[in-house]
């Protein structure tokens, strides 16, 4: 399929930026990217096709758009090389801008009820999480800043809250973490966290003893948080 759309141009006018090419195509491209990076045995392998094209899909802001959209919603859960592909491909591609990515949560419609209704499988929101992690380290300061918005520190404490998926809750807090690396937001953050009574991340450290090991996962990690960047004093005492 790739090297049937760079045959064709790509459907893709990079000089003027048009979108010519349906998600469907993304995608595919993503999806095949998945399946083909489990070939690679060493590193003197060219990369696919697929991993070389959709960075210049990503280019423009629309497209960066859509690529990363696709990303949220192809990717399977199930899959383990999935969150790593995810973060491969966006470091491949070119670095947004503040606005852009500003649009990005503007459509996803995250706030403190979480997310718009087409992102909101078990899935999606993992992905949706690993993106907002990877846009938090690699736009470190004033950019980090800016994406932290109150909506989506909202969004990423509402999945701490309420959802059914240890995942996602997983996912929500490494996010949390990039964004505290910058010490605007780990104020931030902590003003939030400590606003509550019952912290978040302290009764989610609770979960470290659970025979669950997705649940130990967030349990370890809201554990680090606490001790590292979002500490408070009625966090309890290692023993």
């Amino acid at each position: 399929m790739v090297s049937e759309m760079l045959h064709h141009g790509g459907r893709y006018m990079e000089n003027q930026g048009l979108l010519l090419y349906s998600v469907g195509d993304i995608d595919s491209l993503v999806l095949e990217a998945l399946t083909l990076l489990r070939t690679l045995v060493d590193n003197d392998q060219e990369p696919p096709q697929s991993m070389l094209y959709i960075p210049k899909i990503a280019e423009g802001e629309k497209g960066w758009l859509v690529v990363v959209t696709s990303l949220i919603q192809s990717i399977p859960l199930d899959d383990p090389l999935g969150a790593a592909v995810i973060t491969l491909l966006l470091d491949q591609c070119p670095l947004p801008s503040k606005i852009t990515t500003l649009k990005l949560t503007k459509l996803l419609k995250l706030s403190k009820d979480g997310c718009d209704e087409n992102f909101r499988s078990a899935q999606a929101q993992r992905n949706l999480c690993i993106i907002l992690g990877c846009l938090a380290e690699k736009m470190a300061g004033p950019s980090s800043i800016s994406l932290l918005t109150p909506d989506v520190l909202d969004y990423l404490i509402s999945n701490m809250k309420h959802s059914d998926s240890p995942v996602v809750i997983l996912h929500s807090i490494i996010a949390m973490e990039k964004f505290a690396e910058t010490s605007e937001n780990k104020i931030t953050i902590n003003k939030v966290l400590q606003s509550d009574p019952k912290n978040l991340l302290i009764s989610l450290e609770k979960w470290y003893r659970c025979p669950q090991a997705e649940k130990r996962e967030v349990g370890f990690c809201a554990q680090w948080l606490l001790d590292n960047l979002c500490m408070v004093e009625s966090s309890p005492t290692k023993v």
